[in-house]
């Protein structure tokens, strides 16, 4: 999983790595998206086929509920900074790191500062990645990078190196560990935040994708409503949420009772109302 603030390039690299492209133009990311990658591997004298599902999770703050959720079951992650703009690396050690690890204490880690390809501008050397990196180190392997998307440089490295963590690190699996990770993710969405607009819409992609059994269906379903309603997690509008919740009741209509949706609907619409709508500008 790629975590890290907005405009740091975590759907960047992840294009680089598993289709070899790079796009200057910003997309923001709704929710999660899963892309995924075949690679052959070679571990302590071991050769391994691998099947990477690699996750790129929306970089709002506000949305620790569907962040939460998103990071039950994950093997490992990326922290991923943008060269050029500090905060977005003490974002890693304020919110990123003690998101995650509140859900999944431990996991391998990997931290990067990308976009080195504007060293010119950088607001951070790579000393200063490794000083947050330190304390999740595997013995052997290399756990902070400086990367650049759109050149490529060390973007295979990166990923590679966290496979390779991520075998290194397998023991016997605790039948126990998702369960625990479910009840974490729990308690994190039951102190959300819903006065705000942001934390209203975090609540509505957590509830929508719930009632599915395939979270990632949901997801892929309600990013393609919020994309059909204009809305942007960055900047929510109560206009473009109502219109996101009518899309959402009709595909829920789909497989849930007529009464069950529409009880759906006017909780969400309320949730709406009450909220209060950031100023911007």
């Amino acid at each position: 999983m790629l975590l890290g603030d907005s405009s740091v390039g975590k759907t960047s690299l992840i294009r680089r790595y598993v289709i070899d492209e790079f796009h200057d133009h910003y997309i923001e990311t709704i929710g999660t998206k899963i892309s995924r990658k075949e690679i052959e591997l070679e571990v302590e004298g071991k050769e391994f086929s691998l099947s990477l599902q690699i996750w790129d999770l929306l970089g709002q703050k506000a949305y620790t509920a569907v962040q939460s959720r998103a990071f039950i079951g994950m093997d490992g992650a990326m922290l991923v900074a943008d060269i050029t703009r500090k905060e977005t690396l003490d974002s890693i050690e304020s919110y990123w790191l003690p998101t995650l690890k509140r859900v999944v204490p431990v996991a391998p880690l990997i931290f990067l500062a990308n976009k080195m390809d504007l060293k010119s501008d950088a607001r951070m050397t790579l000393d200063d990645v490794i000083n947050i990196s330190l304390d999740y180190s595997t013995p052997g392997l290399n756990n902070a990078f400086l990367t650049s998307a759109k050149t490529g440089e060390n973007v295979e490295e990166v990923f590679l190196t966290l496979a390779k963590m991520i075998l290194s690190s397998q023991i016997i699996e605790d039948p126990t560990k998702e369960i625990f990770e479910e009840l974490m993710a729990d308690s994190v969405i039951m102190e959300m935040d819903k006065t705000s607009l942001k934390g209203v819409t975090d609540a509505i992609i957590t509830d929508f994708c719930d009632g599915f059994e395939d979270k990632n269906k949901g997801m892929r379903i309600l990013r393609e409503q919020f994309i059909k309603a204009g809305v942007g997690v960055s900047n929510p509008t109560k206009s473009g949420i109502i219109k996101a919740i009518d899309y959402m009741a009709e595909e829920e209509l789909k497989f849930l009772d007529a009464n069950t949706v529409q009880l759906k609907k006017e909780k969400r619409l309320q949730m709406v109302r009450d909220a209060k709508e950031e100023e911007t500008g």
